[in-house]
C-alpha cells in the first residue's frame, strides 16, 4: 500500500514538474517540496527524515512516505520549555516561537492581567495602566470589594460578580 501511495505521489509530482517545464516555470526543488505549505495545517514535526537522517519538520504529504515515524527527536519540535510550535511561515514549514497572548491595549486576556489599585483599593485595573492614584476618600461600598476579586471579563478588568458582593452593594 505504501509503495502504491509513493508511486502515486511521485507520478503526480513528476507530471506537475513536466507541466511546469512546458510553460517555462522552474520546477520546485526537493527541498522546496519537503518544506512547502499554504497554512499551518500543511506542516508537521517529528520523526527522522529518511533522506537526510535529521529530525524532520516540513510538509505533511512528504512526511507520510519519507519520514521514519518510529524514531523521534526529544524536544526538537516543542523546545525544552515547550515554547516552540510548527508553523507555515512565508510558504515554508518552520519551527517558531509560540505566539504570546498579548492583552489588548487597556484591556486583559486573563485574570492575572488585572490588579487592584487606588488609594482605597477600590479600582480594578489592567496591569498595563501602571500605578493609578485616586482621591483618598472612603465610601461604604469600598468595603464590598473585599467580598469579590478583580479579574478579566470580556477583555476588561472588572470586579467579579457574586451574591455576597451584589447584596453588599445593594445595602
Amino acid at each position: 500500500m505504501k509503495a502504491l501511495a509513493l508511486i502515486l505521489i511521485s507520478s503526480i509530482l513528476l507530471s506537475a514538474c513536466q507541466a511546469a517545464e512546458k510553460i517555462g516555470i522552474e520546477a520546485p526543488s526537493a527541498e522546496q517540496m519537503r518544506l512547502s505549505c499554504a497554512d499551518d495545517s500543511d506542516c508537521v514535526c517529528g520523526g527522522i527524515d529518511k533522506a537526510t537522517g535529521k529530525c524532520f519538520v516540513g510538509n505533511r504529504a512528504y512526511y507520510v512516505t519519507n519520514v521514519d515515524k518510529e524514531k523521534d527527536c526529544p524536544v526538537f519540535c516543542t523546545g525544552i520549555a515547550a515554547n516552540l510550535e510548527t508553523r507555515c511561515v512565508e510558504g515554508m514549514c518552520k519551527i517558531a516561537q509560540k505566539a504570546k497572548t498579548i492583552p489588548p491595549p487597556g484591556g486583559c486576556s486573563q485574570d492575572t492581567d488585572c490588579v487592584i489599585g487606588g488609594c482605597s483599593n477600590q479600582l480594578c485595573l489592567p496591569k498595563s495602566a501602571g500605578n493609578i492614584m485616586s482621591t483618598c476618600e472612603w465610601k461604604e461600598e469600598y468595603g464590598c470589594y473585599q467580598l469579590t476579586t478583580c479579574g478579566c471579563s470580556a477583555a476588561k478588568c472588572a470586579w467579579k460578580q457574586n451574591d455576597a458582593f451584589d447584596k453588599c452593594l445593594g445595602a
